[in-house]
């Protein structure tokens, strides 16, 4: 089973919060906002079972902060991949999280999933 790592806008983390706190739920939280919007749920109905499946596969849960969305998505499309910010957000948590973990040589699978269009 693959590692799940699981990535939220700083200004929507309710299942980042609650991971961190090592609860088995997910609270409500207030969305400070975020130009993810496909992700800015405050109360997610799966929280739950996410949660579940983090800890299941040894996974881990990180954000990602507005102005490296910003970045990230103008970084993929010079690469040639125009997203929405919510796909930008998953980018931009990764290469962080990519840079302090070395996964140099690791199979890493990121999905695409919104195009810059519906941004624009």
């Amino acid at each position: 089973m693959p590692k799940i790592i699981t990535v939220q806008a700083n200004g929507c983390a309710p299942i980042y919060k609650a991971f961190h706190e090592g609860k088995r739920v997910v609270d409500e939280i207030t969305n400070t906002g975020t130009l993810a919007e496909g992700m800015a749920i405050s109360a997610p109905k799966r929280g739950k079972q996410i949660l579940q499946a983090i800890k299941d596969t040894n996974g881990e849960i990180i954000t990602a902060p507005e102005d490296k969305i910003v970045k990230t998505r103008k970084t993929l499309a010079k690469k040639g991949f125009y997203v929405e910010p919510t796909t930008a957000t998953t980018f931009a948590g990764f290469f962080d999280y990519a840079k302090a973990n070395n996964l140099k040589d690791k199979k890493i699978i990121l999905p695409l999933c919104g195009a810059g269009l519906k941004a624009d």
